[in-house]
């Protein structure tokens, strides 16, 4: 078994600098040390101490560092060292450190980070067809059909127009993006779901409060999907994760109330109990309704808990969502095999299993590991060609057992994802090249976060350390 004693050298210098994060600089202190370095021995620990701090004051941290090295327009080599033992101590991936040097490059160029422009405005070109243009005339009582033709063209080009405009002088980067388009997505849920609960959907031409209230919820959800920007600054992966945990907690939501509260049996047209039954129903699609608005506050809050302090890159964010989808599959296919109906309990709680696991396996999966978009689609593909090959094997050796086949299948696409994941050169969070296996004793500059005592004039104080690692 290896096993291994972290040695922290914690080496207390008179120019070490103090991080005070309400003006975000970097101080040098001016007190001295008239003892010997103090070491400190945590054994069994890969990190040092823990001050509490969350990824966005990790970023500020390693910012504040980057501007007083740039101070005078360049970054030597010495500077540059230093700036990589910062990263490493602070977790930061290469992704995070180079949107935070883009942007204090273009702060100080005086240039926006407007990466995420174009889907923003591919989103609102998309609402402005896909409701707005039939929406707008239906609530005005347009009855030439030219009207609803002819909007739908012009909100086309005044939704580019409009957002190309309001977006003119606006920082805008693909995380800022997302989260506005997950916003509006979950803001047409929430629309949907008020008319439900209200009864607003019309029974009769004259209703058009239902229609209203979807033209409402839009601009609401990307409001709300700014304000959580701007509150968490979620990188563009952790965006896409938080997406991710919205839905997959819906989806628990919903499936545990179908176990606990079952639809309604439907009885024929002509039966005596058909308006019970559709009074019941409309009954249960409100409680079902009520269930999954409720569940995406919940399931968004604990995604940023967790994902919040985890670096992820887009392509990790992808391997998040296949983790999910794969898991749905590889539940519907034990389902089958188990001889569970879809619709049955059992089968639900399976599929609920296996989509949070598979989504959880994936995280762990990709751990220390920053995936290019590249590189997770090649991932996909993997698991996707491995899923057909066994299929194919199935077919040429004349499977006639369905349920073998989809144990196959499964062997598959487990045996695709590892093999895919072998050949691809995946980039790790440490910028040590060596695996932990391969080695046996290693000095690692590093810096420790150490929170002040109050008499202290700032909050946080940077101190140079070596890291000694021995493996035996």
């Amino acid at each position: 078994m290896v096993r291994y004693i972290s040695l922290l050298l914690f080496i207390v210098l008179a120019w070490g600098q103090e991080f005070d994060p309400e003006t975000d600089e970097i101080i040098s202190a001016e007190h001295t040390v008239d003892t010997d370095p103090e070491i400190v021995i945590l054994a069994d620990q890969e990190s040092g101490i823990d001050t509490g701090l969350n990824k966005a004051g990790l970023k500020d941290i390693f910012q504040s560092a980057y501007e007083t090295a740039f101070q005078d327009w360049q970054i030597d080599k010495n500077e540059e060292a230093i700036l990589n033992t910062l990263q490493n101590s602070l977790n930061l991936s290469n992704e995070e450190i180079t949107v935070l040097k883009s942007l204090y490059e273009q702060k100080q160029n005086k240039e926006l980070d407007q990466s995420g422009r174009w889907p923003l405005v591919l989103q609102n070109m998309a609402w402005g067809g896909g409701l707005y243009g039939w929406a707008i005339p239906y609530v005005m009582d347009a009855e030439d059909f030219k009207w609803y033709i002819g909007t739908e063209m012009m909100s086309l080009g005044g939704a580019f127009y409009l957002t190309y405009q309001y977006t003119k002088e606006m920082e805008i980067s693909h995380s800022k993006a997302q989260m506005m388009r997950a916003g509006s997505l979950l803001g047409f849920r929430y629309g949907w779901g008020v008319n439900t609960l209200l009864d607003l959907w019309p029974d009769d031409e004259d209703s058009k409060t239902s229609t209203w209230i979807l033209m409402a919820s839009i601009p609401a959800g990307i409001y709300a999907g700014d304000y959580l920007y701007k509150k968490w600054d979620p990188s563009n992966g952790q965006a896409w994760a938080l997406t991710l945990s919205g839905e997959v907690g819906s989806y628990t939501v919903r499936q545990l109330h179908h176990i606990f509260d079952q639809v309604p049996y439907e009885p024929d047209w002509d039966d005596k109990d058909y308006e019970k039954w559709h009074e019941d129903e409309k009954k249960w699609n409100k409680r079902h309704t009520l269930f999954e608005l409720s569940s995406y506050p919940l399931s968004v809050y604990l995604g940023h808990r967790y994902f919040g302090e985890k670096s992820y890159t887009f392509g990790d964010a992808l391997m998040l969502f296949q983790g999910r989808l794969l898991g749905w599959l590889y539940g519907v296919m034990l389902s089958d095999i188990s001889s569970m109906d879809f619709e049955e309990n059992n089968s639900r709680i399976v599929r609920t299993a296996t989509t949070i696991g598979g989504t959880l396996l994936l995280d762990r999966f990709i751990r220390d590991r920053d995936y290019t978009f590249g590189q997770s689609i090649l991932s996909v593909l993997g698991t996707g060609s491995g899923i057909a090959f066994a299929s194919g094997v199935a077919i040429i050796i004349e499977v006639d057992d369905f349920e073998t086949v989809e144990m196959m299948m499964m062997a598959g696409g487990i045996a695709g994802l590892y093999l895919s994941d072998s050949i691809l050169n995946i980039k790790s969070e440490s910028s040590s090249s060596l695996s932990i296996s391969e080695k046996t004793f290693s000095i690692i500059p590093s810096f420790q976060v150490i929170p002040n005592s109050q008499g202290y004039q700032n909050k946080y104080t940077l101190i140079p350390s070596f890291n000694v690692t021995a493996y035996f």
